[in-house]
């Protein structure tokens, strides 16, 4: 497996301090996100295994996913988890001009806004930026959107088919504290690890006494 930085280093928030990378930290709550669904099975699965623990999340989709599976997109809605935008075709901010990835937001979102039962995110629109990857040019121009731009505290690595899935478990178990943001996968990629590492990661956040929330 490659070497990952489970815990987002400081200097990194600090270089970013304008995008999100931990939620309230006066309380015990921890915020489950998953991104690049919603998917056959894999989505299912991962909200069957929520609501076994009780337990909210945001979702992260990509908005071509949302128009191939919008049963399984309202299905996350109608449990009352909450959505972000993920782009519509997983966009490498790094690979791609200003206006073509504003463009692919705002193609997802429009897709979303076919779901009424997803007016809250309009509220308050979420996104986050595929593979971590968003440059000063690109950020200045989706918050001008008004999109809050989501990253993470805690990142699973559930997407490495060679992950260690021990030490993730261990990592994110070691570094998690109220406001953590903790990034995981529905998606074919992540299936594997994923059935491994959330339901224990969850019962550990559950014995903790944490507040499992959706941002």
């Amino acid at each position: 497996m490659k070497p990952y930085l489970f815990k987002t280093p400081g200097i990194v928030k600090w270089f970013a301090p304008q995008l999100l990378w931990r939620g309230d930290t006066d309380s015990n709550k921890v915020y489950l996100t998953f991104d690049d669904g919603p998917t056959p099975e894999i989505t299912t699965y991962v909200l069957n295994v929520l609501e076994q623990y009780r337990a909210r999340a945001t979702f992260f989709c990509i908005g071509k996913n949302i128009e191939m599976h919008p049963d399984i997109f309202k299905e996350v809605l109608q449990r009352g988890h909450s959505i972000g935008n993920h782009t519509y075709d997983h966009l490498n901010a790094s690979e791609h001009k200003a206006a073509t990835y504003l463009n692919s937001i705002q193609k997802t979102t429009a897709i979303i806004r076919q779901f009424e039962e997803a007016s809250g995110f309009f509220e308050n629109p979420l996104f986050r930026p595929p593979y971590g990857r968003i440059n000063r040019r690109i950020s200045k121009a989706v918050r001008t959107e008004n999109y809050r731009i989501v990253m993470w505290s805690l990142l699973s690595a559930d997407f490495d088919r060679k992950l260690d899935r021990e030490l993730s478990i261990r990592k994110l178990k070691k570094h998690t504290r109220p406001g953590s943001i903790v990034v995981f996968h529905d998606s074919v990629k992540a299936f594997e690890n994923l059935k491994n590492i959330l339901p224990e990661y969850l019962d550990y956040l559950k014995k903790e006494g944490m507040e499992m929330c959706s941002l």
